[in-house]
């Protein structure tokens, strides 16, 4: 990825286990505290949540990228997307809740989604309606392709955007 100086992706690493579940941690740290729960009960609750997002992550995209997001250095975040099938799928984006709302995420959208122009490509997700990204996501081009009521899946279009931009 074609990224600024101080942003960076790298390939993430078996040792990279403890990072991403302190992220995933991160990302939940809202809804545990709502639930009430003992420290001991959050952990034991986002353990089994963790282990259960990679594996259905690996079920259903076993050839995805998984990158650790840098900035200037440390890691921030993760980025995990799968350019196999004709449409792309960003899998997952999350950031430590401190670099959340600094444009990192829109970079990083950004520089996969003109890849995507450049092949031509569709990227679909999927997003939580509650999830303050979906609004991310729609300022990119992304449109809603069915709602659940809990989740919307989303995908963008090189020719849809460039179709709306120019108007």
């Amino acid at each position: 990825m074609n990224l600024p100086n101080s942003l960076s992706c790298r390939e993430a690493r078996d040792d990279d286990a403890a990072l991403e579940f302190a992220l995933y941690a991160d990302t939940r740290a809202d809804e545990l505290r709502a639930w009430g729960w003992t420290a001991e009960q959050g952990r034991a609750f986002l353990g089994m949540q963790f282990d259960a997002q990679n594996r259905g992550h690996r079920a259903a995209h076993p050839n995805a990228q998984k990158q650790i997001v840098e900035w200037k250095g440390e890691a921030v975040g993760r980025f995990v997307f799968d350019r196999t099938q004709v449409a792309w799928t960003l899998v997952d984006i999350a950031l430590f809740e401190p670099y959340r709302g600094q444009g990192i995420g829109s970079r990083l959208l950004s520089v996969l989604l003109d890849e995507a122009t450049t092949q031509e490509a569709h990227v679909q997700l999927h997003v939580w309606n509650g999830n303050r990204a979906r609004r991310l996501y729609e300022r990119l081009g992304f449109v809603v392709t069915s709602d659940n009521g809990a989740y919307s899946r989303m995908e963008w279009t090189p020719a849809l955007v460039e179709t709306e931009t120019s108007r």
